[in-house]
Formats: structure tokens, sequence, C-alpha cells
């Protein structure tokens, strides 16, 4: 499976500050060198070039393009096409199948779909038929609806993007981010919050989030002694057996061989 598909942790990094570049890979995440809202106007266009070079010299990203509904978005798609170290596009405010089939034919590379706006949860399963991986942005998704980022109306609507992901047969999807750079604690919740909400993954900002996001997204020590129980428990074609005064029957197996799957 592709470092795309299995991340855990995914980094955001704006794509006008190369000096930031290696050190986002040096983290282990999924990079995301960012050509949309970590990038001020003007300074775009050094933002393709720095992206463009630094992929052409070993790097390895996806890269974060423009709404296609933006002026910017053909030329990000321009800058990035055809570089060697690009492993994906994220299409930034995803509503539309139609988009992102015409954006991996543009970039000849696997799409990631942000889901951030009403539409986008609207169209989520359509998104996913013809993505690579879903993605949520639940800061902007709150904006559109006038909520708050943390509201249970958000985490609904998440289950959208979680159940689209698992019709279309795909990883499980990468969460939003956590903005409060210094609060490691609210972090790990929200990630283990993600985690039991069905997410397989977590959208970082800073380097110094990706090892909560991580640990929270690895399967515990007490996840894991739980699951080898389960499978030693288990007969082959033995049908129900029982563990612990528990039953044991083939759909714990299967989640307790999961589990080790993800060790």
């Amino acid at each position: 499976m592709s470092l795309l598909k299995r991340a855990r942790s995914a980094l955001f990094v704006p794509g006008d500050r190369p000096e930031r570049f290696d050190k986002a890979a040096a983290t282990g995440a999924l990079v995301l060198l960012d050509l949309e809202d970590a990038v001020a106007p003007e300074a775009r266009a050094q933002a393709r070039q720095e992206v463009r070079q630094w992929l052409g010299s070993g790097g390895r990203a996806v890269v974060r393009v423009q709404a296609a509904s933006s002026p910017e978005h053909e030329p990000d798609v321009a800058a990035v096409a055809g570089a060697s170290g690009l492993l994906g596009v994220m299409l930034a405010r995803a509503e539309r199948g139609e988009d992102v089939r015409a954006l991996r034919a543009a970039a000849g590379v696997p799409v990631v779909a942000l889901v951030e706006t009403a539409a986008g949860i609207a169209a989520a399963r359509d998104l996913a038929d013809c993505s690579a991986r879903l993605a949520l942005g639940d800061q902007d998704l709150a904006l559109d609806f006038g909520v708050a980022p943390r509201s249970a109306f958000v985490r609904v609507l998440a289950a959208e993007v979680v159940l689209a992901s698992r019709l279309a047969g795909l990883p499980r999807p990468l969460d939003g981010v956590t903005p409060e750079l210094h609060d490691l604690d609210l972090l790990r919740s929200d990630a283990t919050a993600g985690r039991e909400g069905g997410f397989g993954g977590k959208l970082c900002i800073h380097p110094r989030q990706v090892e909560t996001v991580e640990s929270a997204y690895r399967p515990s020590e007490q996840e894991i002694r739980w699951a080898r129980g389960i499978v030693a428990a288990a007969r082959d074609g033995a049908g129900v057996t029982t563990a612990d005064g528990s039953m044991v029957d083939r759909p714990l197996v299967e989640r307790a061989r999961a589990v080790l799957r993800e060790v």
C-alpha cells in the first residue's frame, strides 16, 4: 500500500517555505506541500517554483492545489504535473467527481479529495468513487455551516466522509486539523475521537503534532494484547469459542486480525 493510502499523519507545509520541506519529510509523516491557504497570493508563483524544484530533486510529497473553480487551479496543476516526486494531489474544496477525474488526468497521479463544504459532503460518495483517499476539512466545513469545528453536528457530517470511503473501498479518511499548536493533550483527544469515529489518520499543521497523532492512531499495547489473545483462542474451522469468559466468533476474530495488521 502506498504512503498516501497508509499514512496516519499528513503534515501541511507552506509551498513558499522550502527550508521546511526536508524537516517535514524527516518527521515520517506524509508531506503535504500547500499551494492554497498557507500561501499568500503574492507568493504563489514562488511557491509553485519551490515545490516543483524540491519534487524534482528527490523530495516526495502530495501537493494541495486550489479548488477547481479558482483561477489559480490550472497554474497550480501545471506547475507540479510530471514532477518525479509527486505522490498525489489534494484538491481543495472538492465538490464534484468530475473535477477529481479531470485533475487526476491532468496531473497523472492519484487525488485526495478534501471535503470542506456542504456541497462536498453532499457529493462525498461521488468523490470517493474517483479519489485515492478522502480528507476532511472540518475548519472550513464548520465555517460553511456557521457552527464550531468540534460541534456534534460537524462530527455527524464527518461520518458521511467515513461512510463514503468505506462504500468505495478506500482507506479510512484523514481527519481535519487541530489548530491549537501547543495543546498536545487536546490534539490527542481529537485524534482519539477521530480514530473511534472511523478515520485512519489526521492532518497536521506543525511537526510537533506528528508523533502524537501517530501514537493515537496506532493500536495501543492493550489493544495488541487483546487481539493476540483473541487470535490465539480462535480454532481453525471451530466456529464459536471463548476467551476470558467472552464469546469469540468470526467477526471478533476478524476485528482482532485487523488490529494486528495495523501494528
